[in-house]
């Protein structure tokens, strides 16, 4: 089966306009949040071919250096985002230990008559559980939809316009 690709489609009034304004090496975040968000108006996951234009002349090397920055801009956002993850992974390891230490502290203070005290351990402990739980089950689909967007940008392929 074919698999499907879907253009994004840039046009470059100036060839400056791809750069940041501090650095002429590190693609613009407006024209990176462009192609992201055009990317997520498609219809569906596929891959990416990205249709570039200009007003004025690219040369080869502009045309690799753009690409390249490009394929930088969103790998960076990639790997951002897998260390944010890792520390949320790391995070909902913790809460797990504390929530079932809090629920069997609970559980074994209960032994002892101190019921509110009790209690009170056993909320926190099924509060930090119900927090891993939200955590894995509605957080986590949210940072897979966003990484394989990433995943699909940096793999895009592209195609040049030549100023006719």
């Amino acid at each position: 089966m074919k698999k499907k690709v879907r253009e994004i489609k840039i046009h470059l009034n100036n060839n400056e306009d791809v750069y940041n304004k501090f650095n002429n090496d590190i693609l613009s975040l407006d024209l990176g949040t462009y192609i992201y968000e055009q990317y997520i108006l498609l219809a569906e996951p596929a891959d990416v071919k990205l249709k570039i234009s200009s007003d004025e002349e690219m040369n080869n090397e502009y045309k690799i250096k753009l690409k390249n920055m490009i394929q930088n801009y969103f790998d960076t956002n990639l790997k951002e985002l897998s260390r944010v993850h890792r520390v949320q992974s790391a995070k909902n390891i913790l809460l797990s230990v504390i929530g079932i230490c809090l629920v069997l502290i609970a559980h074994f203070l209960n032994f002892y008559n101190d019921f509110i005290i009790s209690e009170v351990i056993l909320v926190a402990g099924w509060v930090s559980l119900w927090e891993v739980f939200d955590n894995i089950m509605f957080k986590e689909s949210k940072w897979q939809i966003k990484y394989n967007v990433f995943k699909r940008l940096c793999k895009s392929e592209f195609e040049f316009i030549d100023k006719k």
